[in-house]
């Protein structure tokens, strides 16, 4: 079930002639998605509403377990979660390649310095 925190994502008005302008923001990196084209509306709620329902939205995917409107880039589509909530790979644990222990963090081996796969499996999944 989808914990919907929020109606939209965080965003940052922006006055302009003949009403405002939207810039829609990840509420997991913060980082900026779009910007709307401008809107005016009899009040503010229908304003941003309208602006977010017709160029904010589809930019942007909610996470079904906190309810945050995140930025493709920090979307786990497999389980419709961010990725704080459910990250895409786990680290790696050894060297598929030469059996060397992987420390935190790397992506390469540091002994024989092919990529790292995470949770130590093989190309195709196996350990």
């Amino acid at each position: 079930m989808i914990n919907e925190k929020h109606k939209t994502a965080a965003y940052k008005i922006i006055p302009s002639q003949g009403g405002n302008r939207y810039s829609f923001f990840c509420e997991l990196s913060g980082m900026l998605v779009c910007t709307s084209g401008t809107y005016y509306a009899d009040n503010p709620e229908k304003e941003l509403f309208t602006a977010w329902e017709s160029e904010g939205k589809n930019n942007f995917n909610v996470c079904h377990r906190c309810g945050r409107w995140v930025d493709s880039v920090v979307y786990n589509p497999d389980v419709l979660m961010c990725v704080d909530c459910a990250p895409l790979e786990e680290e790696a644990k050894y060297c598929k390649h030469c059996g060397a222990r992987a420390k935190n963090g790397d992506i390469v081996c540091s002994v024989c310095e092919k990529k790292l796969l995470y949770g130590g499996a093989g190309e195709n999944g196996e350990i």
